[in-house]
């Protein structure tokens, strides 16, 4: 599975989930970005990295226009998450930053927090 698949199926307590961007379509939306991060390279026999261990970061948004949901929302998905279990994750750890706030064109509540993560080898 992706990065992205095991996200959502972590979080599948809650709905309107989408990868890498917001639609147009509905106000209140949580959204999984996947990040750059680094790469342990793992030596095996082969040489073919299968091994390697990836350690990427994720970025969840929550939007909604009212603040206070937005922002109680993004929060309870950094309890759930932090030290918690993702499938094909080793770990994931809040990077220790609040969490970002803006509001979009449409005047909508933004939160975002991101994670590290150090996934199985060869993912």
């Amino acid at each position: 599975m992706t990065i992205i698949a095991d996200f959502v199926a972590a979080l599948s307590a809650y709905s309107n989930i989408k990868a890498r961007e917001f639609d147009s379509f509905t106000v209140d939306q949580i959204c999984i970005i996947p990040g750059g991060g680094t790469v342990a390279c793992v030596d095996n026999v082969t040489g073919a990295g299968t091994s390697d261990i990836a350690m990427p970061i994720v970025q969840i948004q929550v939007r909604d226009a009212d603040h206070q949901t937005a922002e109680t929302r993004v929060l309870a998905i950094k309890n759930l998450l932090h030290r918690g279990t993702v499938a094909n994750c080793l770990s994931v750890f809040w990077d220790g930053r609040e969490p970002d706030h803006w509001r979009d064109e449409n005047g909508l509540h933004i939160f975002a927090i991101e994670f590290k993560i150090i996934r199985n080898a060869g993912l």
